[in-house]
């Protein structure tokens, strides 16, 4: 991951899945809040940030039946799906996405190795693009 140096096409794709994720959130009243304070929380407590990466590492390996260590998209179906169950949970509702929306964040993430699917590093780089691009 530290090698990772995005492409411009790469960082405009995955700025296009942010933004979509953005304003589905910001659709649904006092949930961007809600989801910035988790956020917040993430980048400030070493502990909190080690259990919300060893949930998604969780999820991973859940919706990764064949256990390659990457996700096609029927296996990155059950991931998303395990992802907005578990942000209902937190915020008692959560945004749906359309088939068309998820196969679009899956070729997203899969824009980011040259491997086919995608793998826990993926999501790693596509964090760090977004973080960069902030700045």
């Amino acid at each position: 991951m530290e090698n990772f140096v995005p492409t411009e096409k790469q960082k405009e794709i995955i700025m296009q899945e942010i933004n979509l994720n953005l304003a589905k959130i910001s659709a649904v009243p006092g949930l961007m809040e809600k989801q910035q304070e988790r956020m917040k929380k993430f980048s400030e407590d070493e502990n909190f940030k080690n259990e919300l990466v060893a949930e998604v590492t969780n999820f991973f390996k859940k919706a990764d039946v064949n256990n390659d260590g990457r996700l096609d998209l029927a296996e990155y179906r059950t991931f998303h799906n395990l992802g907005i169950q578990r942000k209902k949970e937190l915020y008692g509702e959560w945004p749906e996405y359309t088939e068309d929306e998820v196969e679009a964040s899956f070729k997203a993430y899969d824009s980011l190795s040259a491997e086919p699917g995608i793998s826990l590093e993926d999501f790693g780089n596509s964090k760090n693009i977004f973080y960069s691009m902030k700045k």
